[in-house]
């Protein structure tokens, strides 16, 4: 039972009371042309080894492939590639290579072999190959690996792939009686299974591997969508498994039987509402495929273009239209939540600011807020989502203006309240940031305060 083994192993090793080197390999990996492209790996081990690095013991692999025909065959020794590695147990080491710009047919030699018997499972082919001296083991790489591709995760030592993964609960009567049993997809240590459940439901359930005799993994772990990968125990407490399914789905069960890790994939949440954050300035832009909720201490407006400005128009409906750009101003720094709105909202005609998701790459003459300004956006990559930007028209693009101010209908410049003569002053009345310059008082968008 490869589960028990390491344990049975440091048993002997402390019954013994003196160090010993119980197997030791040297493995060589080759192209086609063994001559100019093999690449050596030693393994190594001991009693008086621990699975961390040890200088002295481990050594790094030189990491540059010389030439088209070479390749690199290594593990690794926690972040380190090692092409030498000692440790008191070699059961599970995976083994790494990098394949070469021609080949796709390779082999692994086994040389100097001494000790405890030892074999190498291939991942792919599903397969164990007894590690013997003097024999060898040939192998192939899908086309699309050839080119000097790392492959960190094909072979195992001393692997014992169980004869099947289930998993039995509660899935067809969450609460009651458990009778759900279903196998997971062997994929060669790894094991997958998809399940399709019911939202704002918990369910009950533990895995079951197919040893002599069968091994159980569970111990009363929750999962969740913020917690959903745990490590478990495969023998002693068999206590239930439990998942809380928040939304209705697909939900995948990943089995990684290496490191005995359950990690369950959450099908997307349902989005209810964007959080929009108003720069240093106190402006953010805004868009979202839904209708939205205008929050309480947030404003949005649309806009014009007027010569170089935009001239903004606010929103007095409580609701932004779906597809629509548009600015939104508040305090600085403060994150404001505009909820989905279920309800059917008229669109605002001779809006100037669009929706990001209408953008594509190297359009021209596209302006992105920067500040309390728009500048022209130069580069070629798509914009953020639920974001707005501005386009002129494309005859006008040999005299586009470098930026495209702000202006709010029937007040002055943004600009211009932080830019005026006058010392601004800030200060906070009612829980509003409000600006007095001269003999009057401005809010954060440049309106008048009576």
């Amino acid at each position: 039972m490869k589960k028990l083994f390491s344990s049975l192993l440091a048993v002997t090793f402390a019954l013994s009371g003196m160090a010993a080197e119980t197997a030791y390999v040297r493995m060589k990996l080759a192209g086609s042309n063994p001559t100019y492209s093999t690449s050596t790996i030693k393994l190594t081990e001991n009693s008086d080894r621990t699975p961390a690095y040890e200088s002295g013991y481990d050594s790094e692999c030189m990491m540059e492939q010389s030439n088209d025909n070479s390749v690199l065959f290594y593990a690794y020794v926690g972040t380190q590639e090692c092409a030498n590695i000692a440790t008191n147990n070699l059961d599970g080491l995976v083994l790494c290579f990098n394949t070469n710009n021609i080949d796709q047919n390779y082999t692994i030699s086994f040389e100097l072999v001494s000790g405890r018997d030892l074999t190498l499972y291939d991942r792919v082919t599903k397969t164990s190959t007894p590690i013997v001296q003097g024999e060898s083991y040939p192998f192939s790489v899908e086309a699309a690996q050839v080119g000097r591709v790392a492959i960190a995760d094909r072979f195992v030592i001393n692997y014992e792939a169980p004869a099947y993964v289930i998993m039995n609960g509660d899935f067809a009567d969450p609460g009651n009686a458990w009778t759900y049993t279903s196998n997971f997809t062997d994929n060669g240590t790894n094991f997958s299974l998809n399940l399709d459940l019911a939202a704002d439901t918990w369910y009950h359930f533990q895995l079951e591997e197919g040893y002599t005799p069968a091994i159980i993994a569970a111990d009363g772990s929750e999962f969740n969508r913020t917690n959903n990968s745990h490590n478990l125990p495969v023998d002693g407490w068999h206590s239930a498994l439990l998942l809380y399914a928040d939304v209705a789905g697909t939900y995948t069960f990943t089995w990684y039987d290496l490191t005995d890790n359950l990690t369950i994939t959450f099908p997307a949440a349902p989005v209810t509402g964007y959080t929009v954050t108003p720069n240093a300035a106190g402006y953010a832009t805004f868009s979202a495929a839904e209708a939205t909720v205008i929050p309480d201490g947030a404003t949005a407006y649309t806009g014009t273009i007027s010569g170089e400005e935009l001239v903004l128009n606010q929103i007095m409906g409580g609701y932004v239209p779906a597809n629509t750009g548009v600015i939104v101003a508040g305090v600085a720094g403060t994150p404001y939540n505009f909820a989905i709105y279920g309800g059917s909202v008229d669109a605002i005609g001779g809006n100037a600011l669009k929706a990001t998701a209408t953008y594509t790459t190297s359009m021209k003459n596209v302006y992105v807020l920067k500040g309390n300004a728009f500048l022209e956006y130069v580069g070629t990559n798509a914009l953020a989502a639920n974001k707005a930007y501005i386009q002129l028209p494309e005859a006008g693009q040999n005299n586009a203006p470098a930026r495209i101010s702000m202006r709010f209908n029937g007040t002055q410049d943004v600009e211009n309240v932080e830019t005026e003569a006058v010392k601004a002053e800030k200060f906070v009345e009612n829980g509003q940031v409000l600006i007095r310059r001269g003999n009057e008082v401005y809010n954060l968008q440049g309106q008048i305060v009576k």
